[in-house]
């Protein structure tokens, strides 16, 4: 009989290969398109109207879509976890919200990535030497007029942490209040991460 190993990494969605394997699979390899029918003020992909269908009949008066494109950290760890922000409570727009790093495309990026890469390193200092990018999520239109390419991305631990080093003075408050890791198990879902089920706060000088 062939040795069979005990634990097969490639087939543990949960472990770096496994994720890995499934990444290759499942996303995309260009962002998906803002694709939206007006006679029926619907959008044909996920939207902010999926959990507020009542407000279908906005989107047919909105203009175009501004693109925008946040990064999926996914933190190479013995256990793998996704990164999330949570900005501060003093801001004027979305205070306290928890979101993934992210903004709208300015014109000096070139792709959805090289925009999700800058908003990361403005954010929380991380750069791009630590960043391996595996695809892409559905694009995503929200009802503040954004159409949001998701970009997955392996993260190696050991970053600096600066919160906004690049976007602030003194006279602006930080936009990031804290980082949030949330281990990946078959177990997280919608609900576990909004009641913290499991959630880490990373150290405030780097990420391990």
């Amino acid at each position: 009989m062939p040795n069979t190993p005990l634990h097969d990494t490639a087939a543990d969605p949960f472990s770096e290969p496994g994720f890995r394997n499934r990444a290759r699979k499942g996303l995309l390899g260009a962002p998906s398109q803002a694709i939206f029918d007006p006679r029926s003020g619907r959008a044909l992909g996920p939207s902010d109207w999926d959990l507020s269908p009542e407000f279908l009949g906005d989107l047919a008066v909105m203009g175009p879509p501004r693109a925008a494109a946040v990064l999926v950290p996914i933190m190479l760890r013995p256990q793998l976890a996704v990164l999330l922000t949570q900005r501060s409570h003093d801001m004027p727009s979305h205070p306290g919200q928890i979101s993934f790093p992210g903004g709208k495309l300015e014109e000096c990026d070139t792709s959805p990535i090289d925009c999700a890469l800058r908003e990361a390193c403005e954010e929380i200092g991380l750069t791009g030497d630590f960043v391996e990018p595996l695809g892409y999520l559905d694009s995503y239109r929200t009802g503040t007029g954004f159409q949001i390419s998701p970009v997955v991305a392996f993260v190696r631990p050991g970053f600096s942490v600066a919160r906004n080093p690049v976007k602030v003075s003194s006279s602006i408050p930080k936009s990031v209040a804290r980082l949030i890791s949330v281990p990946i198990t078959p177990s997280l879902s919608a609900r576990t991460m909004m009641s913290g089920e499991g959630v880490q706060n990373s150290t405030p000088s780097s990420t391990r």
